[in-house]
């Protein structure tokens, strides 16, 4: 009996995929060949692929599976057809994009998800092989000072000309465009957080970039300091793993386009839910404390994750916005997938997890990135190690954060263990690491160190120097500390007892039970160390608070 040709014919699937986006956007210390990386990046995959497509005709030999997050999945039942618009797109990128790596892979299977699996193998086993930089630059080419890449014209700018790469040129000129025709018919990376008003992002940090006023970024007074904030998602694998699950029961029972439907569905779900996160949290907080200029700037947003530059008194209520919203359009987009195509075993939502790395607007960004991401990871590390404690099935959404205070700093596990540890005497860690944007029995709360943030501000002003004293005190004698905090204590009880009484309440609320003679703002020994949150609460007094005008959007990301 000779079987039905759909069921005889092979599929080809073509993947492909940035890789190490955060050194092709970061290689360069200003923020305006960023924000061009940034831009190139969003084109890449949306423009560039669909023109690759139309140049040479495929518009009805290719489906896509995927075609966001930094990656695509190209699928057609003819080889050839792959191998053109291979070859097209991998050249057109080259040019487009040069200096950014594509881990590509090519697979064949007897069912659309079988080629994805095959070309997903080929594409990891390949991924250690470096494809050569097009176009190549011989010793007589200019090129960009800061990025180092060939230099594609000059750009005239306030101080002079200078020599620009092609993703700042082609920046530029997109730019002068939307200023020349009204607004962009792409969906540009900045319009993704702020839709399509007339708002204006920053494009420099330094006034020495040569931009005018109009691009610099508006910080607060003369405190030049930023957050970098960095959230990726949790669960994401978990989650993808059900609905491959149920892609194969679909194929197996002969719906062989389950994997280009219910997949590509999926993945633009997930898009959709972190672009909205992304919108509701500026509008949340960014919008409102914004004069003519936004004080943040996007590096990434694709997936589940986010890559932020913002002022430093904003970063966190960004943050927890964002996770807040997050919950809320992934807990909407995996219910409406789950309807729509049967599938059970989905989560309810997925939660994320936030690093952020204060810092002065002139230290490397790809320094400050990579410790960000590291201090993301760790907190994220933290919430699966309670959920695993704990029997739960959701990883919560968490935050962390460091301020960097020296010129030279090793990785997040170092920090910690060299800066953030007190060693003179009993260990004591000056952090606590991972907050909860939820109250949950075993983690500290973010609304718990905030009420303590907020009352040291206030109530207890003139604090403000004996902590950081404090905090320099426990890592040189702890003899030291113990009389410097038994002293504050003897002033501030005359001074406002209540007050101090609410200190101590807020700390029990963070490190469990105190010391018996309180003669530490730290908890009991728990295994190695005795746990203090007056890193944290340093860090957020020195990043300062937004105005109070932030306080009426409150309520605008639910």
């Amino acid at each position: 009996m000779t079987r039905p040709e759909s069921e005889t014919r092979d599929y080809y699937c073509y993947v492909c995929e940035a890789g190490g986006i955060q050194s092709y956007l970061l290689s360069s210390g200003r923020l305006r060949d960023i924000v061009g990386g940034s831009e190139t990046l969003e084109m890449l995959w949306n423009d560039l692929c669909e023109e690759t497509v139309a140049a040479a005709d495929l518009q009805n030999e290719i489906q896509f599976a995927r075609r966001s997050g930094g990656a695509f999945y190209a699928l057609s039942t003819q080889r050839e057809v792959l191998d053109t618009f291979q070859s097209l797109f991998s050249l057109a990128a080259a040019q487009f994009a040069p200096g950014l790596s594509l881990e590509a892979g090519r697979g064949r299977g007897a069912t659309p998800y079988q080629s994805y699996e095959a070309a997903m193998r080929d594409a990891k086993a390949s991924r250690s092989a470096r494809s050569a930089d097009l176009p190549v630059a011989g010793p007589f080419v200019r090129r960009d000072p800061r990025t180092g890449l060939p230099a594609a014209s000059e750009l005239r700018l306030p101080g002079g000309r200078e020599d620009v790469d092609l993703p700042t040129l082609r920046f530029s000129f997109a730019q002068r465009g939307a200023a020349l025709h009204g607004r962009s018919q792409r969906k540009t990376l900045t319009g993704k957080f702020s839709g399509d008003g007339d708002i204006s992002w920053p494009v420099n940090l330094s006034p020495d970039e040569g931009s005018s006023a109009e691009g610099a970024f508006p910080f607060s007074g003369e405190k030049r300091t930023i957050g970098l904030v960095y959230i990726d998602g949790s669960g994401m694998a978990s989650v993808s793993k059900v609905v491959r699950e149920h892609i194969r029961t679909l194929e197996s029972g002969g719906k062989l386009d389950a994997f280009v439907r219910v997949f590509g569905q999926f993945s633009q779900a997930i898009t959709e839910a972190t672009e909205r996160a992304a919108f509701d949290a500026t509008q949340a907080v960014l919008l409102p404390n914004s004069d003519r200029i936004v004080p943040a700037r996007p590096i990434v947003l694709g997936g589940d994750d986010l890559s932020i530059i913002v002022r430093a008194d904003l970063a966190l209520d960004f943050a927890r916005h964002y996770l807040r919203a997050f919950e809320r359009t992934s807990e909407k987009a995996l219910r409406q997938i789950g309807q729509d195509f049967d599938i059970k075993n989905l989560p309810r939502r997925l939660t994320a997890a936030a690093g952020i790395v204060y810092a002065r607007s002139s230290q490397p960004y790809f320094r400050l990135h990579a410790l960000a991401e590291e201090v993301g990871d760790y907190a994220k590390r933290v919430a699966k190690r309670w959920m695993k404690t704990r029997e739960r099935q959701e990883v919560p959404s968490v935050i962390a954060w460091h301020r960097v205070t020296t010129a030279l700093f090793g990785d997040y596990g170092d920090i910690l263990e060299q800066e953030l540890t007190a060693r003179s005497g009993e260990p004591v860690r000056l952090s606590l690491v991972a907050y909860s944007i939820d109250r949950l029995d075993g983690l500290p709360c973010l609304d718990d160190l905030m009420s303590l943030v907020a009352q040291l501000s206030p109530d207890l002003e003139a604090s403000r120097g004996p902590m950081r004293g404090l905090v320099t005190a426990l890592s040189r004698d702890d003899a030291d500390a113990r009389r410097r905090y038994r002293r504050w204590r003897e002033v501030q009880t005359k001074a406002n007892p209540a007050a101090v009484r609410e200190f101590d309440n807020l700390l029990r609320k963070l490190v469990g039970e105190l010391d018996p003679d309180v003669d530490l703002p730290c908890g009991r020994s728990l295994g190695e160390f005795r746990l203090s949150p007056l890193a944290d609460v340093m860090a957020l007094l020195s990043a300062g608070r937004p105005e109070p005008k932030a306080e009426a959007v409150e309520g605008a990301s639910t």
